[in-house]
């Protein structure tokens, strides 16, 4: 169960992220679609416009030597820096960006008596950029989707939360450039934070899209994780049994004591009768792990001293061998 300071975190960043990338309107297809961007002047890579003739049958010789039919401005504009291409249309505007690795988005814009080209290093939405929506514009952007991982199952893995478009099912579907994904729990060993994420962006190279986590150098992989258990450990007492799904799950050592690391579920019997299902679960209230008690008809109990027994005494004697803590195995 995640605590409400992580369920709140994820609300946010859910709300922030829907903001930040506008939707493909219809299907991503040869690598872009319909889509009207937004960028702030460092995302601007080229901007070109083009005048018409209205402008210049004005009688205001200053206005009209102060405006040149052609202009463009920035550092990616090419061949069309220097003098005006012998087609200026969306459809050249989108082959523009399409041609540039660091191009992500085109926009058209259509003005009285100008057309402006602006193409855009990145996608954002008007509400990051603090702009008017711009109902005269037509533009494309540059789309992949990333694909989805593998589920594992364990009731101590750390699972993924996705704010893509519909259900963001990251285990189900691939999900499209601009989804951001956070842990569902946070966990101690190993470290990981719900304030951690990866996104879906465009390898430029491959143009592909790739999990990249945008807040870390570091080399974590976008899985699923299993969250270590500390060690439980089962007193011998005299009609004292545990099951285990697994029997690799139990160590036993030389005082008949039992030793659980995982965190699959285990019965507890006292003189053959069921007391208790133990399983290491997710804290509630911080990171990390507890194992619970779960007897029929009572509440679950956190097992809060490590060790549990039909006769409770036998947990002050100590184990002859304590084996690691570990990580849940694969299933």
């Amino acid at each position: 169960m995640m605590c409400r300071s992580g369920l709140a975190f994820l609300a946010l960043t859910f709300v922030i992220a829907q903001a930040k990338v506008p939707e493909c309107v219809g299907e991503c297809r040869d690598g872009t679609c319909d889509s009207i961007c937004y960028g702030l002047s460092d995302d601007i890579l080229c901007k070109c416009e083009k005048y018409g003739t209205t402008l210049f049958s004005s009688t205001d010789l200053e206005a009209l030597e102060a405006v040149s039919p052609w202009h463009c401005t920035g550092d990616s504009c090419g061949d069309w820096e220097g003098e005006e291409p012998a087609e200026f249309s969306k459809q050249a505007c989108d082959e523009k960006c399409k041609g540039s690795k660091d191009c992500m988005a085109a926009v058209w814009t259509k003005e009285y008596n100008r057309n402006i080209c602006t193409l855009l290093s990145d996608c954002k939405s008007n509400e990051e950029t603090q702009e008017l929506e711009c109902t005269r514009c037509e533009g494309t952007k540059k789309c992949a989707n990333c694909p989805k991982i593998e589920y594992k199952q364990g009731s101590t893995s750390v699972h993924w939360i996705c704010n893509a478009h519909d259900d963001g099912n990251v285990y189900k579907d691939e999900l499209p450039l601009g989804t951001t994904c956070n842990p569902a729990h946070s966990c101690s060993n190993p470290d990981i934070q719900v304030s951690a994420r990866f996104t879906c962006q465009l390898d430029k190279d491959s143009g592909n899209g790739v999990w990249t986590n945008v807040d870390s150098e570091g080399e974590e992989e976008f899985v699923d994780t299993l969250c270590a258990c500390n060690e439980l450990r089962i007193a011998y007492s005299p009609g004292t049994k545990v099951f285990c799904e697994e029997p690799s799950e139990m160590k036993e050592m030389e005082n008949q004591d039992v030793v659980l690391t995982t965190g699959k579920s285990c019965i507890l019997t006292c003189d053959g009768h069921f007391v208790s299902e133990l399983s290491c679960e997710f804290k509630a209230e911080d990171d990390g792990t507890v194992w619970m008690s779960k007897p029929d008809y009572f509440d679950p109990q956190e097992v809060t001293t490590g060790c549990i027994s039909c006769n409770m005494d036998y947990c002050e004697a100590e184990t002859t061998l304590t084996p690691e803590t570990t990580p849940n195995p694969d299933p």
